[in-house]
């Protein structure tokens, strides 16, 4: 079962093409197979992280209601689980992910992922190394060197960590080069009782004031950081609210990955990271915030 008719005819395509042999099997679209029951049933939910939060399935509150009651003993759900999100208690997809992933044992765990295509190719100049301790000197690499754009998301934003790194000089420094800084941080997590925190709040102040533009983002954890077409980082550091003293109470150890090119030089594979990077971000934006 699946919301999309073109994910349908893949999917029997698919069939035929590995010679199944399991006849008794009926693909369709939800709409399709109102009023039929399968003791088995399996939903292809087809959307990506990548995509808007408007999915399809949660417009009509029924739809996602008659996918679960066709099954009489098993509902399994494949496809990119980070679109179901639990905390959403009034979206359809929400209620269903409060069921998915009330128990751990609920998730398959024998299931074989496809192969993603290698990035990088022999005698490619692109570079990669990992980066634990050293994220406060990749940061200021970035912003020493990048010469029209630096694009930073972190959903958690905080004054103090602001301060510590420095941040406000290096937006300056860059924005006198017509260096564009553009920083997203989450519309949710840094808020308490409905209300932003004030530490989030002057955090966010002090970017603006330094010449940042800040955005403000709905539903993403990721942590990124990228400059220009040379560089893009992504791992678990917060690069807004991470405290980098050791000797500071939450500072936790980091890792991240960075990819970047020697001499700075623009490269197509980093561009179409940054690109696919900055245009999910952008419709995770969220109005008069």
């Amino acid at each position: 079962v699946t919301p999309f008719r073109k994910q349908s005819t893949e999917i029997i395509k698919y069939l035929e093409k590995v010679n199944a042999g399991l006849d008794d099997i009926t693909v369709g679209t939800v709409h399709s197979l109102q009023g039929a029951e399968r003791e088995v049933i399996i939903f292809s939910s087809v959307y990506g992280s990548h995509d808007s939060s408007n999915y399809f399935f949660d417009q009509d509150v029924m739809m996602l209601n008659v996918a679960v009651s066709r099954a009489k003993k098993s509902f399994l759900g494949f496809g990119d689980m980070h679109i179901f999100d639990p905390s959403d208690v009034h979206s359809p997809s929400g209620v269903l992910a409060s069921y998915l992933f009330r128990k751990p044992q609920n998730e398959l765990t024998n299931i074989t992922l496809p192969k993603r295509k290698n990035l990088i190719k022999s005698n490619d100049p692109l570079r990669w190394k990992q980066v634990d301790e050293t994220h406060q000197e990749l940061l200021e690499f970035c912003f020493e060197h990048a010469q029209t754009n630096i694009t930073i998301a972190s959903p958690f934003i905080t004054r103090y960590a602001i301060t510590t790194a420095g941040i406000p000089d290096l937006i300056t420094s860059a924005i006198d080069r017509n260096v564009e800084v553009d920083c997203y941080v989450d519309a949710y997590l840094n808020k308490s009782n409905g209300k932003i925190k004030r530490s989030a709040q002057d955090g966010i102040n002090m970017l603006e004031n330094a010449g940042a533009s800040v955005k403000i983002a709905g539903k993403f954890h990721n942590k990124t950081l990228c400059a220009d077409h040379f560089l893009i980082c992504e791992g678990s550091f917060n690069w807004l609210s991470a405290q980098r003293k050791k000797t500071d109470k939450y500072y936790r150890y980091e890792r991240s990955l960075v990819y970047w090119t020697e001499k700075n030089a623009e490269h197509k594979t980093i561009r179409k990271l940054v690109k696919s990077f900055k245009e999910s971000m952008a419709k995770r934006l969220i109005e008069n915030q």
